[in-house]
């Protein structure tokens, strides 16, 4: 949440800010992603409003940083807007692991020489 802080500051953003801790909490809580999606509004899977997209995207994130296929599988599992979501999921963990030092996040991926 600091980071977010530096990026996007709480002021203007108070609602934004209230959905990323309630991701992170949902996420602690072992919550499926449908179950948060629907208590943010987010009715029959994950819509492609950002203020719902974004914050189950996150819980995804937060609850399966280690395993990519796993968190991508909860996203297309809970329907809606998959493949924004898968899209926004994939870039998050793409900005945040080196392929090179992380491939084992993608089962039967082989690097390419």
């Amino acid at each position: 949440m600091a980071t977010l802080k530096n990026v996007l500051p709480e002021e203007g953003a108070q609602d934004f800010h209230k959905l990323v801790r309630r991701a992170a909490v949902s996420a602690a809580n072992n919550e499926a992603v449908a179950d948060f999606a629907d208590a943010i509004g987010s009715r029959n899977g994950i819509s492609g409003y950002s203020y719902h997209t974004v914050p189950c995207v996150l819980q995804v994130w937060f609850g399966n940083a280690e395993d990519f296929a796993e968190g991508l599988q909860d996203i297309i599992k809970t329907g809606g807007d998959t493949d924004t979501a898968g899209a926004i999921y994939g870039g998050i963990v793409g900005s945040v692991y080196e392929f090179d030092n992380h491939q084992h996040l993608i089962p039967g991926r082989k690097k390419i020489a």
